[in-house]
């Protein structure tokens, strides 16, 4: 049968076309997650982002823009703490002054006191 032979022809096409798909599919899959550890250690820049999936750009983007966001953060809450150590030491301050400058009214009005009973 004239047919059979191209049927075996057809099947064995198939079957290198299937093992050659897995093959670049196999290849694709190296190649893309060596551009992803490439983008990793390539550095600063968009350098990096040569090979990545435009879904993988955007992912990079916004967890960049959150490390931005709690960096500010936390240097905000860092300024926060030390504007309250400085307040702190502020209020310590006015209050042993106050203290003194009680102790010295207090001993002022005992001398009046008693300066008072002498004249009186």
């Amino acid at each position: 049968d004239p047919n059979s032979g191209l049927k075996k022809s057809l099947t064995s096409s198939k079957q290198r076309l299937k093992a050659l798909q897995q093959q670049l599919s196999t290849v694709q899959q190296e190649s893309e997650r060596q551009d992803l550890f490439e983008s990793r250690n390539s550095g600063e820049g968009r350098q990096g982002y040569v090979g990545l999936t435009q879904a993988a750009r955007e992912d990079r983007d916004r967890f960049e823009q959150v490390t931005a966001r709690l960096d500010r953060s936390s240097e905000a809450l860092l300024d926060s703490r030390r504007t309250l150590a400085e307040t702190e030491e502020v209020a310590m301050s006015i209050s042993e002054n106050l203290a003194s400058n009680r102790s010295l009214i207090i001993g002022a009005h005992e001398r009046v006191t008693a300066t008072g009973g002498l004249l009186g």
